[in-house]
C-alpha cells in the first residue's frame, strides 16, 4: 500500500504545473473560504476533505492527490488525522512545495477525544476555526503564506485580509454580545468540535464521545446526569455522524437536538447558527 502511494504520488508530481495559475491545498472546507477570500480569484484552492466527509479518517482521493500534487502550498490545521496520515508522503514526493500551519499562533486546548490515534496526534484538540479569533488568526498565516508564495500580488492578499478580518471581527461582536447574557451556560455535542468556541464565549461543552467512542450505558448516565445537574438544552452533532447517536439522550434530558456542520464553507453562516442554538 505505502509503495503503491509513493508510486501514484511520484507520477502525479510529475504532472503538476501547466496552467499557470498558482495553486495551493488547504484541508477542510472553512479554510479553503479564507483562502478564497483573500486569494481574490488570484490563485485556485484545492480542499483535502470534500464536504460530508470527516477529517478526521478521510482518505484522499487520488484526484485529490494529483490536484495537491500542483500545488505551491500546503495550509494545514495542525494534526488532523488526514494531514497526519498524509502530509508526509505528499511532503516527500513534493519537496518545493510550502507547508504552512494555520494554527500557528493559536494558544491550544488539551484535547477531549483521545481515541482518535493519529487523528489528533499531538494531544491538542485542532478544531480552531469554530472561534471567531482563532479563525482570524489562521486566517492571517494564510494571508502570510499566499503573501510568501507570490510575493508581486501581496499588497492584494493583504487588502482582501483586512476585509475578511473586519467580518470576522464583526461577527465575533455580535456573538459575544448576545452570549454574554448565558456566560457558564452548558451544552452538548457529540464530538468536541466548539471548545474554542465555548472558550471564547465562556460556555461549556460537554462531550458525549469518550475518548473517541460511542455512548456506552455507562457513559450515557454520567451524560445524562451531568446534563441535567447544569439544565442543558441544547444538544449539537455534526452532520457527518448519525443524528440517531444523540437522540435517546437529548431525549432523556428533555433537551433539542441540533444538527450543525462546522466545517462547511459558509463558515460565518454556521457560527451564528451555532451561537442562535445556544442563546
Amino acid at each position: 500500500m505505502a509503495i503503491a502511494m509513493g508510486a501514484f504520488l511520484a507520477l502525479a508530481g510529475c504532472s503538476s504545473g501547466g496552467s499557470g495559475v498558482k495553486q495551493v491545498a488547504v484541508t477542510i472546507m472553512p479554510q479553503k473560504y479564507f483562502a478564497e477570500r483573500i486569494a481574490g480569484g488570484l490563485v485556485a484552492v484545492n480542499c483535502a476533505v470534500p464536504p460530508g466527509m470527516s477529517p478526521e479518517s478521510y482518505d484522499i482521493s487520488p484526484a485529490s492527490m494529483v490536484a495537491i500534487s500542483a500545488s505551491s502550498a500546503y495550509f494545514k490545521v495542525g494534526t488532523l488525522g488526514v494531514e497526519v496520515n498524509y502530509l508526509p508522503a505528499i511532503e516527500s514526493n513534493n519537496p518545493d512545495m510550502k507547508v504552512f500551519d494555520t494554527s500557528e499562533g493559536i494558544a491550544p486546548i488539551e484535547a477531549v477525544c483521545t481515541g482518535h490515534g493519529a487523528g489528533h496526534g499531538a494531544g491538542y484538540d485542532p478544531h480552531f476555526w469554530s472561534s471567531p479569533a482563532s479563525a482570524k488568526i489562521m486566517a492571517r498565516n494564510i494571508c502570510n503564506g499566499l503573501a510568501e508564495i507570490d510575493p508581486d500580488n501581496a499588497a492584494t492578499y493583504r487588502s482582501n485580509f483586512k476585509l475578511l478580518e473586519a467580518e470576522m471581527d464583526s461577527v465575533d461582536s455580535v456573538v459575544r454580545e448576545r452570549l454574554k447574557r448565558v456566560g457558564g451556560r452548558m451544552f452538548a455535542i457529540y464530538h468536541p468540535s466548539l471548545s474554542y468556541f465555548a472558550r471564547d464565549y465562556g460556555l461549556v461543552q460537554l462531550s458525549l464521545e469518550h475518548e473517541g467512542k460511542e455512548l456506552t450505558p455507562l457513559t450515557m448516565k454520567n451524560a445524562v446526569d451531568t446534563a441535567r445537574a447544569n439544565g442543558v438544552k441544547c444538544v449539537f452533532v455534526q452532520s457527518e455522524f448519525n443524528p440517531d447517536l444523540v437522540k435517546e439522550f437529548a431525549s432523556e434530558i428533555g433537551a433539542e437536538v441540533v444538527v450543525i456542520n462546522p466545517l462547511s464553507y459558509e463558515w460565518k453562516t454556521e457560527i451564528m447558527k451555532i451561537a442562535d442554538a445556544v442563546e
